[in-house]
Formats: C-alpha cells, sequence, structure tokens
C-alpha cells in the first residue's frame, strides 16, 4: 500500500527528539508560510499527527511536504528535511516543489540519472570535497586523489568513481551537499 504525505509527514516528525518538536511548534506557529499562519494555540500541544494534520488542513497536500521541509530546515533539521522530500517527493502533487520532486525518486537515481551533467556543470568541487570531508564520507587520500586532478570535470569524475561504491545513505549525503554546495544546478536538474 502506498504511503500518504500526511505518513511521511509523520515518519519525518516522529524521528524529532521532543525538544526538536518543541522548536518546530514554535516555527511553525511563529512564520507566515505562503500567506498562512497557524495559531500558536492550535499547536502548542500537538503531536506529529496532530501537526501533519494542521500542515495539510492550512496549506493543503500539496504545499504541506514543502512546508515540513522549510520549517525542518530552520530548525537544523536538514537529514529529515531532506529524506522527506526524498520519500515524499513520489506523491507530492500540485504545488511548485511538489511537480519538481514528483518524478525524484531519490538520491541514488538523480546522481545516476544526471551523472554527465554533473560531470560538466558543477563548477567549484573543493568545497564539496571539504563538506564531504568533514561528513567522513571520503579519507584525507581520497580529498588529494580528487583534488590533485586538473579540471573540474575530471575532478568530478574521480569522485563518481568513489559515489558508485557507496551505499543509499552515503549517497544521500552526497546528494545533499551538492544540493547546498550548488542549489541551483540541482534545482535546474530536478525541473528536468
Amino acid at each position: 500500500m502506498e504511503r500518504s504525505i500526511k505518513d511521511h509527514i509523520v515518519d519525518a516528525l516522529d524521528n524529532l527528539l521532543e525538544k526538536e518538536l518543541k522548536r518546530f511548534r514554535d516555527v511553525l506557529s511563529s512564520q507566515t508560510l505562503y500567506e498562512v499562519k497557524i495559531a500558536r494555540g492550535k499547536v502548542e500541544h500537538a503531536d506529529s499527527i496532530d501537526l501533519a494534520n494542521l500542515i495539510i488542513s492550512h496549506h493543503t497536500e500539496g504545499k504541506a511536504v514543502e512546508v515540513t521541509v522549510m520549517v525542518l530546515r530552520k530548525i537544523g533539521q536538514n537529514q529529515e528535511a531532506a529524506e522527506l522530500e526524498c520519500k515524499a517527493g513520489r506523491n507530492a502533487q500540485g504545488a511548485q516543489f511538489g511537480q519538481q520532486v514528483q518524478s525524484f525518486e531519490g538520491p541514488a537515481n538523480f546522481l545516476e540519472k544526471h551523472r554527465e551533467a554533473l560531470i560538466q556543470r558543477v563548477a567549484i568541487v573543493p568545497p564539496i570535497l571539504d563538506s564531504l570531508l568533514s561528513k567522513k564520507l571520503i579519507d584525507n587520500e581520497c580529498y588529494d586523489e580528487v583534488l590533485s586532478e586538473t579540471t573540474n570535470q575530471r575532478k568530478m569524475r574521480r569522485l563518481y568513481a568513489m559515489v558508485s561504491a557507496w551505499g543509499n545513505k552515503e549517497k544521500l549525503e552526497f546528494f545533499n551537499t551538492l544540493k547546498e554546495k550548488q542549489p541551483y544546478l540541482i534545482e535546474d536538474l530536478m525541473g528536468k
């Protein structure tokens, strides 16, 4: 049975600690998102299911994932936000975000589908390597190996050779790094 948008939002919120859920409720009730503000009294003691229902009822299913992702990112829960985008993206409809991720089948497929474009179009590789090194996805030897290549295209090819051996969790981290360091490129490719 296919999971609903609400199910994916509830799952993401269930992964938050109580302190993080409290911050989520605070940001959700203090921000006007898409010209809609949810009253603090409605979210103050809401659990994950209640919050998902409130977000969907105030923003519709089409924007609910986008709103949830925006709030998750605002409280520093980037991993949860990315996972929600990937998992719920297949079900999203209507909103601009939903249209972008409707065909998005997850980081591994995205990275494979857009391999050539990423190799050709990533403009600056060292910040990506720095991030991967700090997340311990590559070690110093791999870092130096990629950096020793003479062009950005060669650096990306070398990096892709390493990425192909990674699991889905590591590929998700790589995708998130690309999204952070090359946001316009990733947005453009997600729209294709």
